[in-house]
């Protein structure tokens, strides 16, 4: 029969009890400290003056396209029936522009996509068939600017929600993207 130090022994329960903690199911949170995580897809529509954001770039705006979509992640906490504050990460494509700069008698022609990569905090108010969620943060453009954020979500199925959203980024020149998102919910309470 082989022998055991104390150190052997003890690593052998700290191992079988890291193996237990991680097959054991974890228990139910009380309902005040209930953790959703979403994620969230959509499309819609940048409200931008194009034409004055050519013209700071030293140019003009030529030709333009203002289709946006968005890719977000948020986590709410707190009792599903009140209140609920939480985080959100998200990517937005905002709109795409082609600028010409006078040179000579060969302009320059520049085209850029503009994107953002925004974080802010968020307030749920609502309860199981409607929310509504505000939010304040940062956004990154070419520089950080603040985001202000309203969506007005309906449910649809078990976990998922219908959600009309408006984000006003707070740029040199004001850029509202609206649209329409779709999202899924892991936990309690989706909306």
């Amino acid at each position: 029969m082989k022998r055991m130090t104390i150190a052997a022994m003890t690593i052998a329960a700290v191992r079988r009890m890291a193996v237990a903690a991680v097959l054991t199911p974890a228990v139910a949170a009380p309902a005040s400290a209930q953790t959703t995580l979403e994620v969230e897809a959509g499309g819609g529509y940048t409200i931008v003056d194009v034409e004055a954001v050519g013209f700071a770039d030293g140019g003009f705006a030529e030709d333009w396209s203002q289709p946006s979509y968005r890719l977000a992640f948020r986590a709410l906490f707190g009792a599903a029936s009140g209140p609920r504050f939480g985080a959100e990460v998200g990517y937005q494509y905002l709109y795409w522009y082609q600028v010409v700069i006078p040179y000579g008698i060969q302009p320059i022609r520049r085209e850029y996509d503009v994107t953002a990569t925004s974080a802010m905090g968020l307030l749920r108010l609502g309860g199981e068939a409607a929310v509504v969620d505000l939010g304040a943060g940062v956004a990154f453009l070419e520089d950080p600017v603040g985001v202000l954020s309203l969506a007005l979500g309906w449910k649809v199925a078990d976990r998922v929600a219908v959600k009309l959203r408006a984000d006003g980024m707070l740029a040199q020149e004001p850029t509202i993207p609206l649209g329409v998102a779709v999202s899924y919910s892991f936990g309690p309470s989706g909306g």
